[in-house]
């Protein structure tokens, strides 16, 4: 910040925007990368049968 005191104000203010954009497309693409493509919505999205009672479930595939 110190020695971006002497730039005017609307380079400071467009600089800020180009970095808020890379930051967001940057964890988009990172999320995307780890995660897959459809990790926000997927649990929303999901057609799996559901277990009828407790007893007749398996703890990893349906409990975890």
């Amino acid at each position: 910040i110190y020695f971006f005191r002497n730039i005017s104000s609307k380079t400071i203010g467009f600089s800020a925007v180009i970095l808020a954009i890379g930051v967001i497309l940057t964890g988009h693409w990172g999320a995307n990368l780890t995660h897959g493509e459809d990790f926000l919505l997927a649990p929303l999205n999901t057609e799996e049968s559901q277990v009828p009672t407790m007893a007749e479930a398996e703890v990893f595939r349906d409990i975890v």
